[in-house]
């Protein structure tokens, strides 16, 4: 069974896919300006490309706590969930390597959302700035769309990523969620250890 942690960032691939599926359905506009002032597509940019923990907030309060959660259920994503306390408050997030991979495929097979909406996430994807999990792993030119994470646990903090990958002579999907003080760098030894082993 595939893990399930919580975790603060990965998920924010899912709050994207979420915010776009209502773009898509025309329920909100990218262009929809925020109480802070930005837009949906000005924070969308930052959650993704930057992992800003605010825009994520202000995104996931535009879909709503119930409406995302009901969302990702629909779509299959069982073990991707903003966890609630007893009064309905915000209480933490979760997912696992399985949602990751399933979210990954069928962007990369265009059935997620619409083909606009799909380029626009696999692009800021491919803009993030967090460069040193499993990018790091690759050979130079090759092309990779992912959303690192991390998360400060009692032993330190614990690394994790999802990622798509253009390799050589393969593309594939690859997803990490970190435990017990998992580094940055030994994502970056697994992912080139899988791209020598698809790429050979």
């Amino acid at each position: 069974m595939a893990p399930v942690r919580q975790m603060w960032r990965t998920i924010k691939l899912f709050i994207a896919w979420a915010t776009l599926q209502l773009v898509d359905e025309g329920v909100i506009s990218l262009n929809k300006t925020l109480s802070t002032g930005q837009t949906v597509s000005g924070c969308l940019t930052k959650m993704i490309e930057q992992s800003d923990n605010d825009c994520s907030v202000y995104l996931r309060l535009v879909v709503g706590n119930d409406r995302i959660n009901s969302m990702w259920a629909e779509a299959g994503y069982t073990n991707t969930e903003v966890l609630l306390d007893s009064s309905g408050g915000y209480d933490g997030k979760q997912t696992s390597t399985n949602d990751q991979a399933a979210l990954l495929q069928r962007l990369y097979a265009g059935t997620a959302l619409s083909d606009a909406s799909t380029t626009l996430l696999l692009d800021h994807m491919k803009a993030q700035v967090w460069r040193t999990r499993v990018p790091a792993g690759l050979p130079d030119g090759v092309v990779v769309a992912d959303k690192p994470g991390w998360l400060e646990i009692e032993s330190g903090w614990t690394q994790s990523d999802a990622a798509l990958v253009w390799g050589e002579s393969s593309t594939y999907i690859i997803t990490v969620l970190g435990s017990e003080g998992a580094l940055e760098s030994e994502i970056a030894q697994l992912s080139s250890a899988v791209y020598e082993e698809l790429n050979s």
